[in-house]
Formats: structure tokens, C-alpha cells, sequence
């Protein structure tokens, strides 16, 4: 059974698990009852209960309103709910493997949208590091998946010639 105290401006949430204390701090009790049930609810069922889609649709909620521009907001949101969702979207976090990822910008830089894919590798680092910070895994295979793409070809403005 989880506790809840106040601590300083916000609320701390500590149990235990497997004989150690796990703690953790937030700014709103109800983020700390949250946080608490989620855990509990994963130590009983044995793994992490939260979706790549459902961490995805939490970063998206937080990242969106940070763009400035409603053509980047649109542009973000889509490449994610078309590209990533639909192949893993319904994965837990704990199951998705390195090789999962790469084959999935792969798949999308094969299809001639290279960019595309480097922004989606990008894309699916950020919610998975955003899933690290929300204590809901611990790490993840998401690091440098541009790494597998081939370079994005560069090509000199259409009113500049090369050699100016």
C-alpha cells in the first residue's frame, strides 16, 4: 500500500516493492495518487501496464501547445499518429526492442521519406524519454536511431547555384 505525504510544495508518494523503498515527488497530489495506483497495479499484474500509444498521447497533451506555430503542431501530431501508432501503439513499453524501432524508420526511410524517418526517430525518443520521466520504465531503446538511416540528401537553394 502506497503513501501520500505533503512535502515541501508537493506531494511525495512512497511504497514498496521487493523490500525497497520506491519514492517519488510531484507537484499535484492527484499526480501522486496516479503515479501510486499505477505502480501498485504493475507490481500486482507483473510489468508495466502503460502503452507506447498511451505515453505517446501524454507527450503529444504536453508538447504540442509548446509549438508556436499551428503548421508544426499539425505536422508533429500527424507524423506520429500515421507512422508510429498503428505499428506500435498498442505495445507495452516494457516489450518494445531496439530492433522494433529501427525497423519501423527503416520501413519509412525505404518508403523515399528519409527525413521522415530521422524526425520520427527523434519523435519516438522524445516519448520515450518523456516515459523515463514519468517513472514508467527505467530506460529504453530509442537512442540514436538516425544512426541506421542513410544521411538526408542536402540540396543547394533553388536560386543560389552550388558554387555560390
Amino acid at each position: 500500500m502506497a503513501s501520500i505525504t505533503h512535502y515541501g510544495e508537493g506531494w511525495r508518494a512512497h511504497l514498496y516493492a521487493d523490500g525497497k523503498r520506491e519514492s517519488r515527488f510531484f507537484r499535484l497530489r492527484r499526480e501522486a495518487e496516479r503515479w501510486a495506483a499505477k505502480r501498485e497495479a504493475e507490481l500486482r499484474g507483473g510489468g508495466t501496464a502503460i502503452t507506447f500509444g498511451e505515453a505517446a498521447e501524454r507527450w503529444l497533451a504536453q508538447h504540442l501547445p509548446e509549438l508556436s506555430n499551428a503548421n508544426s503542431q499539425r505536422t508533429v501530431e500527424q507524423s506520429v499518429r500515421d507512422y508510429v501508432l498503428p505499428v506500435i501503439g498498442k505495445r507495452r513499453l516494457d516489450e518494445l526492442r531496439r530492433g522494433d524501432l529501427v525497423d519501423l524508420v527503416r520501413r519509412v526511410a525505404a518508403a523515399g521519406k528519409v527525413e521522415t524517418a530521422h524526425r520520427l526517430g527523434q519523435r519516438i525518443r522524445a516519448i520515450l524519454d518523456h516515459a523515463v520521466d514519468h517513472g514508467d520504465i527505467e530506460s529504453h531503446p530509442g537512442a540514436g536511431l538516425s544512426r541506421v538511416l542513410p544521411g538526408v540528401e542536402k540540396t543547394p537553394m533553388a536560386a543560389v547555384t552550388p558554387a555560390e
